[in-house]
């Protein structure tokens, strides 16, 4: 999976901690790779172990989602505790040599885990180093030359002496994230490599992929489809195909899109063939330098209708696109038989970000369909990259800004609800409730 993917699986929790226990045998100080079994797949964790004075140790999360509060060792025996998303998190394990193997558990969920000790060059000279590349990384790409009106080069100076002098690489992870958050964006982020090497969204299995796209009839008129997430793949693209081949006879479709965090805009597209009857343009996309070359200082002095147009299912060939262009706008539409002709209603809250935010907004801006939610979307509608610097470690940044066909900015908006309605709360499902009564409703006759 990708690294929106991985992350979403435990955020938010906030950034890693740590607090000095006894140590009892041979310290595992270092970096661990630690990786999970979780409901969603496996979750790759990187993970720093740091020897205190004496025989103390501390253990902190090198990525977003874990929080570690403390660490013990005694007879190779390691407990780390925390919080997760998910509830308190302990996690145990024994350590032989350089593997570990154990168990997690976090709040009502538990599962397997395993671990192995990762050789990095991890002196003060290589964070001096990363950190300055982090710095020259969000100079020379950032999307917005404006930096949001923070002073960028203000900001690396207060951060510079910290990130430069880091004594652990827990220490560099804070110190960057901590200077990223002064920049108020999605899309942004610094972590240790491997947390965002899990299983590639390609080679996921069909069982796997199937649990991201289910479907069935909700009433004797009306179809429901749960996306859990925009994945890249031939096989999610059947399964787009096939779900509206079996739904395609209903007169109204309930597409839920809570608590998808995005993916990839490729199979958005896919799913907008089966709404849009002709090829239309979805939205654009905008990076620095496709600005510069244009010569303007804003998207909002962009064009759309002169700008190159997209229209594969391929991720990489849409950002080989964006970077060969600069600007690039999405086209989507005409190319399935018959195209879904019924009513249709969206279902977002807080958790719909990227990729299903910016979905649902065109659905709502064409009047393609009616959204409903208990507040607006999250507001994380950027086009990001990775840069991979040096020691193993990943700079994540938003490259582009995106708008809808009309123009609309959704990063730090959300997409708003046509209908407020009450979140779920417990087996009453109230959103679903009301999209069935919204698309069953009788029509009034003319």
């Amino acid at each position: 999976m990708n690294f929106v993917r991985a992350f979403l699986l435990l955020l938010p929790a906030g950034v890693a901690g740590q607090t000095g226990k006894p140590v009892n045998g041979p310290s595992p100080e270092g970096r661990w790779l630690l990786t999970a079994d979780l409901p969603e797949g496996k979750f790759i964790l990187p993970v720093e172990i740091i020897r205190e004075s004496g025989d103390r140790i501390a253990a902190g999360a090198l990525a977003t989602g874990v929080k570690f509060a403390g660490a013990t060792l005694s007879n190779q025996k390691l407990v780390l505790r925390g919080t997760s998303s998910y509830g308190p998190l302990t996690i145990r394990a024994v350590i032989q040599g350089s593997h570990l193997d154990g168990d997690w558990r976090a709040g009502s969920l538990n599962g397997h885990v395993t671990g192995e000790r990762q050789r990095a060059d991890s002196s003060p000279e290589s964070r001096a180093r990363v950190f300055e590349e982090v710095c020259q990384g969000i100079d020379q790409r950032y999307y917005d030359p404006a930096f949001a009106g923070v002073d960028w080069q203000a900001l690396q100076e207060k951060y510079r002496a910290r990130g430069s002098s880091a004594k652990s690489d827990l220490e560099l992870f804070e110190t960057i994230n901590s200077m990223l958050a002064e920049l108020k964006s999605s899309h942004l982020s610094f972590v240790l490599g491997p947390a965002v090497a899990s299983v590639d969204g390609s080679a996921e299995s069909a069982q796997e992929v199937s649990k991201l796209l289910t479907w069935r009839t909700v009433s004797g008129k009306t179809g429901y489809m749960k996306i859990a997430r925009f994945q890249e793949g031939s096989e999610f693209l059947r399964l787009i195909d096939q779900a509206f081949k079996d739904l395609d006879s209903l007169p109204g479709l309930i597409i839920d899109l809570r608590g998808d965090g995005g993916g990839t805009l490729s199979a958005a597209m896919r799913v907008g063939d089966h709404l849009i009857e002709q090829p239309r343009p979805v939205g654009y996309f905008a990076t620095r330098s496709g600005l510069d070359r244009r010569n303007v200082k804003s998207m909002n002095d962009l064009d759309p209708a002169k700008l190159p147009s997209y229209d594969g299912y391929d991720v990489e060939g849409f950002y080989a696109a964006l970077r060969r262009e600069g600007v690039v706008q999405l086209v989507t539409g005409g190319r399935t038989n018959p195209v879904y002709r019924g009513k249709v209603a969206v279902l977002l809250n807080r958790g719909t970000a990227s990729a299903a935010e910016a979905f649902a907004a065109v659905l709502q801006e064409m009047h393609l369909a009616v959204v409903l939610g208990p507040r607006p979307s999250a507001g994380k509608m950027l086009s990001a990259t990775q840069l991979k610097l040096s020691s193993g470690w990943v700079l994540t940044l938003p490259e582009a800004d995106f708008r809808t066909p009309g123009g609309l900015r959704l990063e730090g908006r959300g997409v708003v609800p046509d209908r407020l309605v009450k979140p779920a709360a417990g087996n009453r499902d109230v959103p679903l409730l009301e999209a069935v009564k919204l698309l069953e409703q009788p029509q009034p006759k003319n």
